[in-house]
């Protein structure tokens, strides 16, 4: 096992007597990384509130999250060999700053409503907001008989990314004739775009030995690069689609189905900001 540990409350229960429900999770893990340094932390709150009507059913959750992770880019291949070099699995080859730091939020709405005995609808919300940073110690070069690894402080500061996704379904059950149809329309939209403001390329540097590490000789960069900052990617989507589920016997179902596409790309980069789709 890892030294750390956490720990979780899980409360439900109902609101009075008007079909109204609640659950409230809290969720605390820290605990070491696997490998020789980093450390795993994650911080989940996550309410969320129900309510039962006679044919409507309404689910609306948030969850906020608070991570660090470790940026562990792996081992390294010999080239001589193609195999991965003939080090301790444990042993890292960048830097204890090598990490990823961020919060997210998102929030579900759900409503479910029963129209008759062979018809249901669905409704659904979802929203979700990522902000991170990272730094890292890249590997860049191995001289694999000397053990000498040229590396480079990389970073990723203030990014962020956002989505938000409709779907609206409709289920029925129809009868044509003696043959059983279990229908399927819906319609979905999503929206990403995700934004990485200052990317930060320090300069190489070969003082780091695979075969005989000593870390801290690498400190993290601060040089903004220009032409690689404010990266930006959004993607807009929306689909129609229908299914229709045939039983023809007791054993035997026949399954057809459309799906219409749209989406429309935007992406670029740079300072000046320069679009390349």
């Amino acid at each position: 096992s890892f030294n750390g540990g956490g720990g979780q409350l899980d409360v439900t229960g109902p609101l009075g007597t008007s079909g109204f429900a609640y659950r409230m999770i809290v969720d605390h893990d820290e605990t070491d990384y696997w490998r020789n340094f980093g450390r795993n932390r994650q911080t989940v709150i996550a309410p969320s509130l129900m309510w039962y009507g006679e044919n409507t059913t309404v689910r609306l959750a948030y969850e906020h999250m608070e991570y660090l992770v470790p940026f562990d880019r792996g081992t390294i291949i010999d080239s001589r060999t193609g195999k991965p070099v003939n080090t301790p699995r444990d042993r890292r080859f960048d830097e204890a700053y090598n990490a990823t730091r961020g919060d997210q939020d998102s929030v579900t709405l759900q409503i479910d409503q029963t129209l008759n005995e062979r018809w249901k609808s669905s409704l659904t919300y979802a929203y979700s907001r990522n902000s991170y940073s990272d730094n890292q110690a890249r590997a860049t070069a191995l001289n694999p008989e000397s053990g000498a690894l040229s590396r480079q402080a990389d970073s990723t500061a203030h990014a962020v990314s956002h989505a938000n996704a409709v779907q609206l379904t409709l289920n029925g059950d129809v009868d044509w004739g003696s043959i059983n149809h279990q229908m399927l329309f819906g319609f979905d939209f999503e929206d990403n775009r995700t934004y990485r403001g200052d990317m930060i390329r320090g300069k190489k540097n070969s003082d780091f030995n695979i075969y005989h590490p000593v870390y801290g000789l690498m400190p993290p960069s601060t040089a903004v690069s220009a032409k690689d900052s404010d990266q930006r990617e959004n993607l807009t989507s929306y689909g129609w689609f229908m299914q229709d589920s045939i039983q023809l016997t007791d054993k035997w179902l026949v399954m057809g189905g459309l799906r219409y596409d749209a989406f429309d790309v935007y992406a670029g980069k740079g300072r000046p900001f320069q679009t390349n789709t």
